[in-house]
């Protein structure tokens, strides 16, 4: 998958194009002002244009009234009059100021939301295959991680581009002061975004490789939690994941150093840079122009009013380089989604009667890439119908998993056909007969709250919960969710089944369910629960190991090498 090195340097990044289109078609960024303020409604990016130039031309007037003040010949009604002008300036800079950051802001967030949720709907409609080719880290970086960047990044980018305009104008203001002292500060000002640029490319490098290197950290840190038990038991592993997470923790640190030090320079220069642009206004003005006395001292005092609307401009140079690396991260990772393309789900699945599923010669076989061949089940033939419990053996890597995958529609089949009611999938649509299955994966995830479920739902797993013995774990509020880490691993697997009989279909797929149960609790799963759960009508494909209970089954089918063998059938 192309990552976020993959950008070129001029950025161009649909995502910020769509950022700027976004609020270009909008015309619902309404600013709420208080009452006893005039109305004001910014609607378009035009509005908050003009509403960024108000506030620096406010600002820049507020200068002009301060230096209009440097006047040896004032008197005092002048000085009060000067001095109420710069308050209602100031008052209205503020305001300006504060209406512009905020509701930018909240334009420019609503456009990540809008991103968010489109990659959230394309994330959905990969199948499987496609989640298993993409790492953990791409995902959760291109799903949240770099929007959180972005978010981080807004309040200074729009703080500095306000100050940039504020900026502008006071070198305006600077041009009808003298136009030497306008064209020293240009050339000033020039020589910082000049190094700003020519150092740019040091810094993205720099943000890359921190970002490659928080990654591997964060997967060792994963290591860490998820395999605590064996580093307990072992010191050389323990020593072996601490020098992992040492150089990698170092790595990040140096990155960031070398990006903080481009920054600092930046910094630096622009502070050096509006001394030595002081002294020159000082010392060699009056040298090479007519300007002495009082103009003089309003063109330094103007001079020093840069300092401000400079820094702010100059600080949004990290954050800038930030929300473009984290821009191209989310567009590479949509152009990603993109190459894999699914077509659109369908609004509801459609309900029908279940009589019968068939797997005819069904083949499937995992690639490594397009070269490489791994594990394949060939000729797999296998039926159910509603009211049968169907067994499944086989050891370990025989291919049981992958069987239930294609069964299930995670996987597509790659030969032979599967049909419901005599009816090929191709026809009745992939959605729809996902739609038949509820399932307990060997590898499955409890979510931290009930999905999918309506009210009658609710009400069915927590019945199953009761009987199941876990209703006790369960917080009285079921929709708010429950802490799935406080269950053994028994338990979950309780909570799993609960929730997957509460979903009423009619085909429950059980991928050694009664692994982790206690002797007593697996007597009593396949000797009570499933002979009540198969006379509700569902059909039951359950993957065991456990001999002493295959006569309940309807079926056995056994899995070696990649095929299906029907060894018993009553």
């Amino acid at each position: 998958m192309s990552g976020p090195e993959s950008s070129t340097s001029s950025e161009g990044s649909s995502l910020g194009r769509r950022l700027i289109d976004f609020l270009l078609k909008s015309r619902n960024v309404r600013l709420a002002i208080p009452s006893r303020f005039p109305g004001i409604a910014l609607a378009s990016p035009v509005d908050l244009l003009l509403m960024a130039i108000l506030s620096a031309v406010s600002g820049t007037m507020v200068v002009m009234v301060i230096t209009a003040g440097v006047n040896e010949d004032s008197d005092g009604l002048a000085s009060l009059k000067l001095g109420l002008a710069f308050v209602c300036l100031l008052l209205l800079y503020r305001y300006t100021q504060s209406l512009l950051l905020r509701k930018s802001a909240a334009a420019i967030e609503d456009a990540l939301h809008e991103q968010r949720v489109r990659v959230a709907v394309k994330v959905l409609r990969l199948d499987l295959g496609d989640i298993q080719q993409m790492s953990r880290s791409a995902l959760l970086d291109g799903m949240a991680r770099h929007y959180e960047a972005v978010s981080q990044a807004v309040m200074p980018l729009l703080s500095g581009f306000q100050n940039a305009i504020l900026l502008a104008l006071i070198i305006v203001y600077l041009f009808w002061q003298s136009l030497i002292a306008g064209v020293l500060t240009v050339i000033f000002v020039g020589l910082i975004i000049q190094y700003y640029l020519n150092r740019e490319g040091e810094l993205k490098e720099q943000l890359i490789g921190a970002a490659r290197a928080d990654a591997a950290l964060r997967a060792s840190a994963e290591d860490l939690v998820d395999g605590f038990k064996e580093l307990r038991l072992s010191r050389p592993k323990q020593e072996a994941i601490y020098r992992d997470i040492s150089a990698l923790s170092a790595h990040v640190a140096r990155c960031r150093t070398s990006g903080a030090a481009v920054i600092s320079d930046l910094v630096i220069l622009a502070g050096s840079t509006s001394y030595m642009l002081g002294a020159t206004v000082v010392f060699i003005l009056p040298l090479i122009s007519d300007v002495m006395g009082t103009e003089l001292s309003k063109i330094v005092t103007t001079e020093l009013f840069l300092l401000g609307p400079l820094g702010a401009f100059v600080r949004a140079a990290e954050p800038l380089s930030i929300a473009r690396f984290a821009l191209a991260g989310i567009d590479a990772f949509e152009r990603s989604l993109d190459d894999r393309a699914k077509p659109a789900q369908i609004a509801s699945p459609q309900q029908f009667a279940f009589q019968r599923v068939h797997m005819g010669g069904v083949s499937y076989v995992h690639h490594h890439n397009l070269d490489e061949q791994g594990f394949a089940i060939r000729d797999i033939t296998l039926d159910a119908a509603p009211g049968e419990l169907i067994f499944v053996t086989g050891n370990n890597g025989s291919g049981k998993t992958t069987m239930l995958r294609v069964l299930t529609g995670l996987y597509e089949a790659q030969a032979g056909t599967i049909t419901v009611n005599d009816t090929v999938v191709s026809e009745l649509g992939m959605e729809n007969y996902r739609n038949l299955f509820s399932t307990v994966f060997s590898d499955f995830h409890t979510f931290r709250k009930p999905y999918g479920l309506d009210e009658a739902g609710l009400a069915t797993f927590m019945q199953n919960a009761e009987q199941l013995g876990i209703a006790d774990k369960l917080p009285a509020d079921i929709e708010t969710g429950y802490d799935a880490g406080a269950f053994s691993t028994g338990q979950r697997k309780r909570l799993a089944l609960a929730l997957a009989l509460a979903e009423s279909r009619p085909i429950l797929v059980l991928d050694e369910w009664a692994a982790d149960q206690d002797p007593g609790y697996r007597e009593r799963f396949y000797r009570t629960m499933l002979p009540r759960i198969k006379a509700t009508g569902k059909a039951i494909i359950a993957v065991t190991h456990d001999e002493r209970y295959f006569d309940l089954a309807d079926r056995r089918y056994h899995m070696e090498d990649g095929q299906l063998k029907l060894v018993s059938s009553t």
